[in-house]
């Protein structure tokens, strides 16, 4: 049997007090006044272009912002379509960035399309670091041009290069609380030994703390020797992932004025509550259960199920 007790909308009032805004603090500007010193890391490989200065700017280094890598010195062949700027940033010995430019794309956007001349005096790679880029960290970080060939046109790398987060603090809008709503509910699905002839909540539509009584009426198919409890969660849709947010407390039912065995037939039940602070971040779906524990059993089994219909949140009371 399917029962279906809409609850009467309440509207509980929520008052929302204001809020002053946020102060955000900018955050700091990259400068290049203090520049890393740079080494060829090459080593016994041999180079296309005999490095005699490299730069980075801005120093420090900033996730997600544009980076300028500055080579002078001589080149002994083009540099040809193919070519690729790799840098590699190590915390340690860890690898924590890695990046791919396209060498030849970058100088056409220069200007200076591919192949270059052979005599070419001085490289201005032009790129953007990734979002990902690892930030206040001191970084080592190895910058490898390579020619369309696969031979190393140079290697240099740099210790302990500043790093940081240049993006400015990201503010939200506190999201407003909502107007308490009452629940529709309905009876679930699979066994249970209360088959109901009303419900109701009293007050029908909750807030966090708020002290609530269930009133269930119906005929029991078994009698019950034991406790009783009540339990209300959330993702009901989603069954492998329950909250429970009522606390599930138990309930002896000689403390409600009841005797502790109650026979099969006709019967009521009362229970009262507060519904624990919770603060969903979501409307939900929600499943309230009326249990209990079957003699000698493990688990405890469902007096009576109900879940909504309405998805509704339970926001702090005023």
């Amino acid at each position: 049997m399917k029962i279906i007790a809409v609850f009467a909308a309440l509207l509980i009032a929520t008052a929302t007090n204001a809020q002053p805004k946020p102060v955000v603090t900018p955050p700091p500007t990259p400068s290049s006044s203090s520049s890393p010193s740079w080494f060829n890391c090459a080593g016994t490989k041999p180079t296309q272009m005999n490095v005699s200065g490299f730069s980075a700017s801005p120093i420090p280094i900033c996730a997600n912002r544009p980076l300028q890598l500055a080579a002078t010195g001589n080149m002994a062949v083009p540099i040809e379509q193919g070519a690729r700027v790799l840098l590699t940033g190590r915390w340690a010995t860890h690898v924590v960035y890695r990046d791919s430019v396209d060498l030849c794309q970058v100088l056409a956007d220069a200007g200076t399309p591919c192949p270059t001349v052979a005599d070419l005096s001085s490289l201005t790679i032009n790129t953007r670091t990734k979002p990902n880029f690892p930030v206040q960290i001191p970084l080592n970080l190895t910058v490898e041009a390579v020619n369309a060939d696969g031979q190393l046109i140079f290697c240099q790398a740099v210790n302990k290069v500043p790093t940081m987060n240049c993006d400015p603090p990201t503010t939200t809008t506190p999201r407003p609380i909502p107007t308490p709503v009452a629940g529709n509910w309905v009876k679930c699905d699979g066994p249970q030994i209360l088959t109901p002839t009303s419900f109701s909540a009293s007050p029908s539509a909750w807030c966090e703390g708020m002290n609530v009584c269930f009133n269930f009426a119906g005929t029991l198919s078994s009698a019950i020797t034991s406790s009783l409890y009540l339990t209300l969660s959330t993702g009901f849709d989603k069954p492998t992932n329950l909250t429970n947010v009522f606390g599930s407390w138990s309930v002896d039912l000689r403390n409600q004025g009841f005797p502790y065995d109650i026979p099969a037939g006709s019967t009521s039940f009362k229970f009262c509550g507060p519904v624990n602070k919770y603060a969903p971040d979501a409307a939900s779906a929600w499943r309230l259960g009326l249990m209990y524990l079957p003699d000698r059993a493990s688990r405890h089994t469902d007096l009576l199920c109900l879940k909504s219909t309405n998805t509704f949140e339970i926001p702090p009371c005023p």
